[in-house]
């Protein structure tokens, strides 16, 4: 892979994380995480002669791909519960007014959005692709980074350099007087955000 394209699957991963950030409705919240999943399929194939790593990333492809087929499945669901709403406001309103808050629908569709993004987030029953990705993950692209982060890991207290010990002097002089104004500013709030 091109180092441009390196730049840009990274920075698309990091785009997709912001959506699902600012995520409230059913579209972006499925669009937002895929967007991140095809970029961590793309970079756990990132060296394409090894066959761990080939091995690693189709294993990762095919459970990716199931997890997302079952979250659309439990958005389905959930869409079908709610009277046809995708935002998540609504969709909470929709079965309040439809009077299907105790249907099965909304069981089945927790259970499935759970293993949906449990399969994503890899606990434990769900676990079995995660570590040869991960031991590809950390050999590929790393083993390229790692010189860099032995020449900066030192202090940059016992450095020479003026302007390292300026940016830690103002980092430490603009925390230290906002740690004890937190939770005087939050009792005047009246909202959570």
């Amino acid at each position: 892979m091109h180092r441009n394209v390196y730049n840009g699957v990274i920075l698309t991963a990091t785009l997709g994380g912001m959506f699902l950030c600012g995520a409230n409705d059913f579209i972006t919240i499925f669009v937002a995480p895929e967007c991140f999943s095809l970029c961590s399929y793309l970079l756990s194939g990132y060296t394409k002669k090894d066959v761990w790593s080939n091995e690693a990333t189709m294993k990762y492809l095919l459970m990716g791909g199931a997890s997302s087929s079952i979250l659309v499945h439990a958005f389905c669901w959930l869409y079908g519960s709610s009277g046809g709403e995708i935002e998540l406001q609504e969709i909470v309103n929709g079965p309040i007014k439809t009077q299907m808050y105790n249907s099965p629908g909304i069981s089945i569709a927790l259970i499935f959005i759970t293993v949906g993004i449990g399969f994503k987030l890899s606990p434990a029953p769900s676990h079995q692709w995660t570590p040869d990705v991960y031991r590809i993950i950390m050999t590929g692209r790393n083993q390229e980074i790692t010189p860099h982060v032995r020449k900066y890991r030192r202090s940059p207290l016992r450095s020479n350099n003026s302007i390292e010990l300026g940016i830690i002097v103002c980092v430490i002089a603009s925390t230290i007087p906002g740690i004890p104004m937190n939770p005087i500013i939050a009792i005047a709030q009246d909202t959570l955000f």
